[in-house]
């Protein structure tokens, strides 16, 4: 067969398996000593470890975001970019500390928005729909009045390219109906003023951490990554946390997300996946993922790093985190989640 060459195109490729390396082919004998050909020697893949700043962008000083257990500038977040400007959802608190599967309103969660030109300087405009502790003097989007009978926990909003422009922005949260833990949708033309999805967009999963989805192009479908357990029984079993992955042409309707990747056997047995944080690398052919592991012996989280040519088969080009929990005394102490989006500040 003759020898067929790749074609690269003229999209960028970037290195994170040996897919573009050519591997070469062994030993060729019959010489006075055998040659390899075109053995690529003495390369390696390594990710650079990130370089984090020691102060927060942004910082709590709202009333959503100031003192008890669930609030702050929340565990989940999602940063895109639209028309030059930077836009940064995030998880600001709760209205109440009490779960209760019970009831569908949920924990009732709030999420926030600020904006940046740049990336660094931010600012949290008063939008006015949401009314907290009293007042709508506040830079809520999602969650109380501006969504009855849904809150924002682990939300997860992306724009939709494929989208009629009343729906370009979309997001997907958890809550509970009738009873029973859901992932619920809503869309907006601007990201700020929500319509809700009457129906679960997926019944009976508990995934409560954030849900990331993106339209993808090449598929024409949405594709989405969610919390999964090997085993959950409530009150009996509950297995170990993973990712889960489901794929839709109708974002109002989906398969039940199935089991994606897991700890491995380089693990202990006691590790959970918590969170995926996937992000598609921005004008690449490659997908990435920096999940927090949850170590239930020590109870900490750490991020690590996982890289996917197709979005669906994974490896971790680490065995150890990329991120690891922070020092006493500062910000990530104990445990640190990364959020979805990936963008360029040149």
């Amino acid at each position: 067969m003759p020898y067929q060459p790749f074609h690269l195109g003229t999209k960028k490729h970037v290195f994170i398996d040996w897919n573009l390396i050519e591997p070469g082919y062994g030993l060729s004998f019959g010489g006075e000593k055998p040659e390899s050909w075109e053995i690529p020697y003495g390369i390696k893949l390594t990710p650079h470890l990130p370089k984090i700043s020691s102060e927060p962008l942004v910082i709590a000083d709202r009333p959503a975001e100031e003192g008890g257990s669930l609030t702050g500038i929340g565990v989940y977040n999602t940063l895109l970019e639209d028309n030059g400007i930077f836009k940064l959802y995030y998880d600001a608190g709760s209205a109440s500390d009490d779960l209760d599967t019970d009831q569908d309103v949920g924990t009732q969660r709030v999420l926030a928005y600020a904006e940046s030109t740049d990336g660094v300087n931010w600012t949290k405009p008063n939008i006015g729909t949401v009314t907290y502790n009293g007042s709508r003097e506040n830079n809520l989007v999602f969650g109380l009045d501006a969504s009855p009978g849904r809150d924002a926990h682990g939300a997860g909003v992306f724009i939709d390219p494929n989208a009629p422009t009343d729906e370009r922005y979309k997001l997907a949260s958890i809550g509970t109906y009738k009873g029973r833990f859901c992932i619920f949708g809503a869309v907006s033309s601007d990201g700020i003023i929500w319509k809700l999805i009457e129906k679960p967009l997926v019944s009976k999963n508990i995934s409560d951490v954030q849900q990331i989805i993106r339209f993808d192009a090449e598929k024409g479908k949405y594709v989405g990554y969610f919390r999964g357990w090997t085993s959950h029984e409530h009150g009996t079993s509950h297995g170990q946390r993973l990712i889960s992955y489901s794929e839709t042409e109708d974002f109002s309707n989906w398969p039940t997300p199935i089991p994606l990747v897991r700890a491995s056997l380089h693990d202990s047995p006691d590790t959970d996946i918590y969170t995926n944080s996937y992000n598609k690398w921005p004008d690449s052919d490659a997908h990435l993922m920096f999940p927090a592991f949850y170590h239930r012996t020590e109870d900490y989280t750490d991020i690590h790093m996982m890289t996917s040519r197709d979005g669906k088969n994974w490896q971790r080009p680490l065995e150890g985190p990329v991120i690891t929990a922070g020092e006493p005394g500062t910000h990530s102490v104990g445990s640190i989640y990364a959020g979805s989006g990936l963008v360029s500040l040149k």
